[in-house]
């Protein structure tokens, strides 16, 4: 994919979290040098994981990254929400994988 207007930009990306990687994946497709910069010393994993919404799905189906990660992927079993000043389970409901048409948005 190129970009629609045919001009390149020399493009830097502050970052390299999940949003910064997408957005210079995503400008690099376009055309577009990108130059990411990123304080850390390497990247790493940090923390154990994210929850990835439909509407995010649908970028990462877009930029062409979805399949590589549900490869990776596990589904939670429950979702439970907890007060925030002690930690006090106030709701929990059951989660499942879901089936293909209800994992991505329409459109």
């Amino acid at each position: 994919m190129t970009s629609t207007t045919g001009t390149q930009f020399d493009i830097v990306v502050v970052g390299a979290g999940i949003a910064g990687l997408c957005a210079s994946i995503g400008l690099a497709q376009q055309g577009h040098k990108v130059t990411v910069l990123e304080s850390a010393h390497e990247l790493a994993p940090i923390g154990i994981g994210i929850h990835i919404p439909p509407n995010a799905t649908l970028a990462l189906k877009h930029l062409g990254l979805l399949e590589r990660l549900e490869k990776d992927a596990f589904y939670p079993t429950s979702f439970v929400f907890r007060r925030w000043e002690d930690s006090a389970a106030i709701a929990k409901f059951p989660a499942s994988k879901p089936n293909q048409e209800d994992a991505l948005p329409s459109g």
